[in-house]
C-alpha cells in the first residue's frame, strides 16, 4: 500500500521570519485543509502551546522543531 500526504505551511511563522513569505494563519490553513483529500501535516512556526489550535484547524499531524 502506498500512502501520501501534504505538508502545508508556514502556518504560524517559520520562514516568514526570514521575509520569504507571510504565514498562512489558522483560518487560511483550515480553508485549504478542507480542499485536500489526503492527510495534511502543518509546518512552520508552531509551538507546543499553539498545537491544539492547529489540530482543531484540521491538521492531521504537526512538524515542530
Amino acid at each position: 500500500m502506498v500512502g501520501f500526504g501534504l505538508g502545508l505551511g508556514a502556518v504560524l511563522g517559520g520562514f516568514a521570519v526570514l521575509g520569504l513569505h507571510a504565514a498562512l494563519g489558522l483560518e487560511a490553513f483550515a480553508r485549504l485543509r478542507r480542499l485536500v483529500g489526503v492527510p495534511v501535516v502543518a509546518i512552520g512556526g508552531i509551538t507546543l502551546e499553539q498545537a491544539p489550535d492547529v489540530m482543531k484547524a484540521g491538521a492531521d499531524g504537526l512538524a515542530v522543531i
